[in-house]
């Protein structure tokens, strides 16, 4: 359903997400975010990627590599990789709540 990167979901709550699965969150391996930006942060648990996990190229950072091919592995058979942190619950400004 949601396969197709660019895919937008509304997310109760925190407001509209983007599906990008070739850019997973390296913190929680969620790949839906906020926005298309840089400075977009994760749906899941609010981390963004100007926290240096990805080149300006949108590829994992060296010492990410491990994890980021591991979430991708997850995310081609259609598992989100299991989170236990703490969930991001704002939406982004102007997107309000959903």
């Amino acid at each position: 359903k949601y396969g197709k990167p660019g895919a937008i979901r509304v997310f109760p709550g925190r407001g509209k997400g983007i599906y990008w699965p070739r850019m997973p969150c390296l913190r929680c391996g969620c790949p839906w975010w906020q926005g298309e930006d840089w400075d977009a942060k994760c749906m899941r648990c609010g981390w963004d990627c100007e926290s240096g996990g990805y080149d300006d190229d949108s590829a994992p950072l060296p010492q990410h590599k491990s994890r980021y091919e591991q979430i991708v592995a997850q995310l081609a058979q259609g598992r989100t990789p299991e989170y236990k942190g703490k969930l991001s619950v704002t939406a982004p400004p102007g997107q309000g709540k959903a």
